[in-house]
Order: structure tokens, then sequence, then C-alpha cells
């Protein structure tokens, strides 16, 4: 039996927990065969802030997230969040590319750092909407206000687009260039996949990662320094407790798997197209625990400028894509 957070009835939910209220604010995306359910909150930078699939005793959430309120406070910490064009951390919140030196508003509380780039942080517009997908789009040239954007003058055009297909949640992010120079861009995607779900004791998931090595790092920024990869098992930390890191060198058609207690879900998160890194996150106080695929190593923009871990540029006219899928099964 499902040990998770069911919700009863044959009909898919309304809203994910915490948006009670709040359906108007959401793309609410059902797939064909009425197997799984996902949102998608346009306003808060596009985040899937809802995945949830039908089980024999209900419908159970497979993300973990909360409310509006709690989403405007911490854009990067509930559900399904964008990371662009920076994932990771950049120190002092200054980069150099192109032989030029960028300043960033600083987005940490109390810090002089900037974390994850603006993509999360902002809102987003919905270009299609249909019962099983939607598009949002993000232009920095007619969306990026001056205060977010003042270090990053590049023209860069963000595409997203969410599907339910079989009961699997389906996520592409794409960034074409649409200056005449090239741009740092790097993608993320930071998902937080409820605890509960699998079986509510964090420490008892058994996580598999992908990748031949791990990049050891310093302040949340890679060293350059590789591990060799023993085994992919990672043991979670209890609640209260945090875990980084960082793995590299993925095996081609590679996926990360979550395998709850039994009788309750395996999730595997499959990386389709276009990640180097994955970041293995288990929040301090949080009830989950986050697999990160990237475009780019984490902290790139902290790294001298043509570090193999540094920034990577996206040529005038071309498109960069990153694209996952999530499905879900017993444990």
């Amino acid at each position: 039996m499902w040990k998770g957070v069911v919700m009863a009835g044959a009909d898919a939910p309304l809203t994910p927990p915490g948006w009670e209220g709040h359906a108007g604010r959401l793309v609410r995306l059902v797939d064909a065969g009425g197997r799984a359910v996902a949102w998608v909150a346009p306003e808060f930078g596009a985040n899937c802030v809802g995945f949830a699939v039908r089980r024999a005793d209900g419908w159970a959430q497979v993300l973990h997230s909360e409310g509006p309120g709690a989403l405007a406070v911490a854009p990067t910490r509930y559900g399904f969040p964008l990371l662009c064009p920076f994932p990771g951390h950049v120190r002092g919140a200054r980069y150099r590319w192109a032989g030029v030196e960028h300043a960033l508003p600083p987005n940490v509380p109390g810090q002089q750092r900037y974390v994850h780039g603006f993509a999360a942080f902002l809102p987003w517009r919905v270009v299609r909407a249909e019962a099983d997908a939607v598009v949002a789009e993000f232009a920095t040239r007619t969306d990026l206000p001056d205060w977010a954007g003042s270090g990053y003058p590049f023209d860069v055009r963000l595409r997203l687009t969410v599907r339910l297909v079989g009961g699997a949640l389906t996520v592409a992010f794409e960034a074409t260039n649409e200056g005449a120079a090239a741009a740092p861009v790097g993608l993320g995607m930071h998902p937080y996949f409820a605890c509960e779900a699998l079986g509510g004791d964090r420490a008892a998931v058994r996580v598999s990662l992908p990748g031949r090595s791990t990049l050891v790092l310093d302040d949340s920024i890679p060293t350059g320094e590789r591990r060799v990869v023993a085994t992919p098992e990672v043991v979670p930390p209890p609640l209260g407790e945090t875990t980084v890191l960082v793995r590299a060198d993925l095996e081609s058609g590679a996926s990360a798997v979550l395998q709850g207690l039994p009788g309750t879900a395996r999730v595997t998160l499959h990386l389709d197209e276009g990640c180097r890194t994955v970041v293995f996150f288990a929040p301090p106080a949080q009830p989950s625990l986050s697999v990160e695929p990237q475009s780019v190593a984490p902290g790139a923009a902290s790294q001298a400028e043509g570090h193999p871990l540094g920034l990577v540029g996206l040529a005038p006219g071309a498109t960069t894509r990153l694209a996952v899928s999530v499905t879900v099964g017993d444990a």
C-alpha cells in the first residue's frame, strides 16, 4: 500500500497542497489516461509546483511544495524550480565574461553572493496551454527588469515545456541566444521530491546517483579536484542535517533513483538530454530530497574565465537544451 500524501477520490485534485484557493494562479495539467496531474505557476518562475500520481488508494503528491506565500519568499526551495543563467553560487556576486567583469544584484540575504540566476524569481508568459501540456517563455530583452538584469546584458530567450505522458512528467528547458555576441548560459532544474511519498523517513530512502566522479567542493564551489565514485549509492541524512554533493562524468542514458520504504514509491529522474552534472541536496529543515540536473558545473560563474568547469558560451542563434522526465513506481 502506498504510504504518502494520499488524497482519496477518483477525480484528480484541483490544486497541490498549500495552493487551496489559488487555483487561478496555476496552469493545471492532466494526462490523457488520467494517471497523473501537474501544476505550473507562471508568476513564480514557471515552477512546476506539484506533480501527483494516481495510486490504488488515491492520489499521491511526488514533489514537496508549499503555497504561494512560501514560494514567494524562497523561489528555489519548493516544487521544480528552473535555474538560469548561473546554477549554483556566484561568489561576490561578480563574474567575468569576454574580459569584462559584471556585477550582479546579490540575492542571498546577508551575503554578498548571487545564487541560481533570475529564472526562478520572475514571472513567465504562457504561450500555449493544452490539457496535458504547457509552454512558457521568458525573454531577457523584454521580461528582465533592470534591478535583476543589471549584470546580465545578453539577449536570451528561455522556453519551458512541461508535459504529462503516460503518467510521467517531462520537463524540457531551452535557451536561445538572440543577440549578436556569445552569451554565458547555464541551465539547471531543482526538483524537490517529497519524503512522505517515499515513506516519511528521509534517512531510510535509498538513493542511487549517476556519474563516475564526484567534484570536490569548497563553500559550494567545485575546486577542480575529482574523486572516483566507488558506489552510486548515497545515504541521505536525517532531517536536521544537510548534504550537498556533485556527480560528474555521467554515463549515457543516466538516471537517478530514489527508492522509499517497501510499499511506498520508487521515483526515477531520467536525464534525457543536455545534463553535464547532477547535484544532490538534502535541505536541513525540509522533508525532501533534491536531485538537480545541470548543463554546467554548479558555481561555474565563480570560476576564472576559461576554466574547464567555468561558464559555457552560447553562440548567436544557437540553442541549448536540458530535458528530464520523472516516472513513479512501487518501491
